[in-house]
């Protein structure tokens, strides 16, 4: 049913194995696995262009030749597979040649880009600058630093360090978290390492558009008269930006297991197309105008993603979306699963090492398990409430809540070694308020912007400057209205998650839990739904073996740290 799935699995074990053999002194180059996988997939051609008289079928089933014969599919299937691991393994090598640099020693000149807007910090402010075509992290710490995307500086005696970790993060892979978002290096910039700005030429370019969009919402914000707490969430879902957060309110999102709620996903992407369908097919209709509004929708969609600095998850929502728009378009296959191999090919295509990112893993993780476990719930659950419409939604939601957990446990283990206990009261509850957030805002927005564009204060003929007046002061009164529906439903939110946060064992942890138990555990809910909703009796036999692999380990383990 969904053939480019183990398409996806084996280029992102590809990616996964070239990794794991970098650290090697003899690793191999890139080029090496080009090669595999051009003489794998030759081989698979040949066998596939096997004189007609070799392949002749048998007459007899149990004859040698006719298991041979059955064997070919396979053995074609396996090499073609191999090599699309192989693609997957020199995609990940030729980024990691890009991205591994050895810089010279000492101070040195340069010529570096800005690519990125001022990320203000602690005690510094951060860019992104290219430096002969590689990515530094660069921290400004005088308070003249202002630059701007595109600005181009001239650099002089800074020194360009390698990721590397620090002492004050002992728990934290600082250097792997630089080399997954493909940073060569840190520089400090200092006032007098900068010997000359030269501003960007274009002042047209979509960065700056981004640039403005940002400043524009901030202050809008800010002009509100929005309190910081709501500021701060509105901030998060419109801007992808979770500076604002304070730490009180960080930590109740993540111990009531709603962290995901302010990481712009699926959940509001989802939300954001429904009203731009909604919207485009008052304009739109018939058939090619739901085909055509569909499109449009991904176009803004891909602009909002755009303005939030393209975050993983993010990504990839909006590229599902985008390809059920235009398979719908053209009227394809619209199978989910598909189109969500599809979309990690195209992003491990275009970036492999976004694989190493936790953002995107637990993305993949959780839209996998609820396309893998929520429709055979679904079926049994409407069959069984088949008369009560509304707890056929309800038990809806909560079997995806339940699905994207058992599908991001492990990483959840792996990662933070905590587990958040009241999960299914949260999504029940608090991923309903979240929506109607999501629209609230999104009609905030609008209002606003028509008010902007009003015709105020010009000068117009006798009737029509008070019809502008009165338009105004309508739409001025419902836009403060729909802010103050938006500031209670985000209040009532954090209210909820901070009473759940506080709760008894809100959340279980785990520790230690390396990748082993990470992989055990994955095998293990792989093999119960095998077992619960495909009635695969063997897998049954697999989980008690991951299981018993699992308290074996653990024995051991204890064993061994009792004779030490």
């Amino acid at each position: 049913m969904a053939p480019l799935l183990r398409v996806a699995v084996a280029f992102a074990l590809g990616i996964a194995l070239a990794d794991t053999l970098q650290p090697l002194p003899h690793a191999p180059a890139a080029n090496a696995y080009l090669g595999v996988a051009a003489g794998c997939a030759l081989a698979a051609l040949l066998i596939e262009r096997l004189p007609s008289h070799l392949l002749r079928r048998p007459s007899s089933p149990s004859s040698p030749s006719f298991r041979r014969l059955h064997r070919l599919p396979l053995l074609t299937s396996l090499l073609l597979l191999i090599t699309v691991a192989a693609l997957g393994a020199w995609r990940c090598q030729r980024v990691h040649d890009r991205v591994a640099v050895t810089w010279p020693e000492g101070p040195h000149d340069a010529v570096a880009v800005v690519r990125s807007a001022p990320v203000p910090r602690a005690r510094s402010t951060r860019y992104l600058l290219h430096i002969d075509g590689h990515r530094v992290y660069a921290y400004a710490s005088h308070p003249s630093a202002a630059y701007s995307w595109g600005d181009t500086l001239t650099l002089r005696g800074v020194v360009v360090t390698p990721p590397r970790n620090y002492a004050v993060t002992p728990h934290f892979d600082y250097a792997r978290h630089l080399y997954t978002h493909r940073i060569s290096g840190t520089v400090m910039l200092p006032a007098a390492a900068v010997a000359a700005v030269t501003p960007a030429a274009s002042t047209s370019s979509l960065h700056r558009w981004r640039e403005a969009a940002d400043r524009r919402l901030r202050h809008l914000y800010a002009a509100a008269g929005l309190p910081d707490d709501v500021t701060a969430v509105v901030t998060a879902l419109s801007l992808g930006d979770r500076r604002p957060l304070d730490d009180t309110l960080r930590d109740a999102y993540a111990e009531a297991g709603a962290s995901h709620l302010l990481a712009l996903s699926g959940m509001h992407v989802g939300v954001l197309y429904a009203l731009l369908s909604a919207m485009l097919g008052l304009l739109l209709t018939g058939l090619w105008g739901r085909r055509l509004r569909g499109i449009l929708a991904a176009a803004v969609l891909w602009a909002f993603a755009f303005l939030t600095g393209f975050s993983p998850s993010l990504v990839r929502a909006v590229t599902m979306f985008t390809l059920y728009a235009l398979v719908t378009a053209a009227g394809g296959d619209r199978t989910p699963l598909n189109t969500l191999a599809l979309t990690a090919l195209l992003m491990l295509g275009a970036q492999p090492l976004i694989l190493f990112d936790v953002g995107a893993q637990l993305s993949f993780a959780a839209m996998l398990a609820i396309l893998l476990l929520v429709p055979p719930c679904h079926r049994r659950l409407a069959a069984a409430l088949y008369r009560h419409p509304l707890l056929v939604r309800l038990a809806d939601m909560a079997a995806i809540a339940v699905a994207a957990q058992v599908g991001t446990a492990p990483l959840q283990l792996y990662h933070f070694g905590r587990l958040p206990t009241w999960f299914l009261v949260t999504n029940l509850t608090a991923v309903p308020l979240m929506q109607v957030v999501m629209v609230l805002l999104v009609a905030w927005l609008l209002l606003t912007l028509l008010l902007s564009l009003l015709p105020v204060g010009t000068s117009g003929t006798a009737w029509t400057a008070p019809l502008a007046a009165a338009l105004a002061a309508a739409l001025g009164a419902v836009a403060n209205a729909v802010a103050h529906a938006l500031t209670a439903a985000v209040r009532l939110m954090n209210s909820l998650l901070t009473t759940i946060a506080r709760w008894p064992a809100s959340t279980i942890r785990i520790a230690p839990f390396d990748a082993i138990d990470a992989a055990l555990m994955t095998l293990l809910s792989f093999f119960l739904y095998r077992y619960l909703l495909k009635k695969h009796t063997p897998s049954a036999l697999w989980a008690l073996g991951c299981v018993a692999f699992w308290l074996l380990r653990r024995l051991s383990d204890v064993v061994f740290a009792s004779v030490a």
